[in-house]
C-alpha cells in the first residue's frame, strides 16, 4: 500500500513541479525587514510526515536552498502541496538563520483511500 500512496505522490509531483514558476532577486540586508523583502533560504525542515519522504516533499515545495525568498514564496509552496490532494493539513512558520530564513512545515497526511 505504501508503494501505491508514493506512486500516486510522484505522478501528482510531477504535474505539480512541471508548473512551477522560476525566481531571481538581489539579496538583502537582513531577514527582520519587510515580509515582501526576498532573502536566501538556508534550511527547510518536515514535519509530520509518515508515508512520503521528507525529500520529495521539499521538492514539491519547489523551495531551493539559497533562493531568494519571501512570505508570498512560502505560501505559494503551500499551495503546490494542496494541489497534491495527499495532504489535508499543513502550516509553516519562518524565521531568521543566518543571514536568511530558515522553514519548518508541518503536514497531515490524508487518510489512505484503501487499506
Amino acid at each position: 500500500m505504501k508503494a501505491l500512496s508514493s506512486a500516486l505522490f510522484m505522478v501528482v509531483f510531477g504535474i505539480v513541479a512541471a508548473a512551477q514558476p522560476t525566481t531571481g532577486a538581489a539579496a538583502r540586508e537582513s531577514p527582520e525587514a519587510a515580509e515582501n523583502d526576498k532573502f536566501p533560504l538556508r534550511e527547510i525542515l518536515i514535519d509530520g510526515n509518515a508515508n512520503f519522504a521528507t525529500e520529495d516533499i521539499i521538492e514539491v515545495l519547489g523551495l531551493d536552498i539559497g533562493q531568494m525568498v519571501n512570505r508570498a514564496d512560502f505560501e505559494s509552496a503551500v499551495g503546490k502541496l494542496d494541489k497534491t490532494g495527499v495532504f489535508e493539513g499543513y502550516a509553516f512558520r519562518f524565521g531568521p538563520k543566518d543571514d536568511g530564513y530558515t522553514v519548518p512545515f508541518t503536514v497531515q497526511e490524508a487518510p489512505e483511500l484503501y487499506a
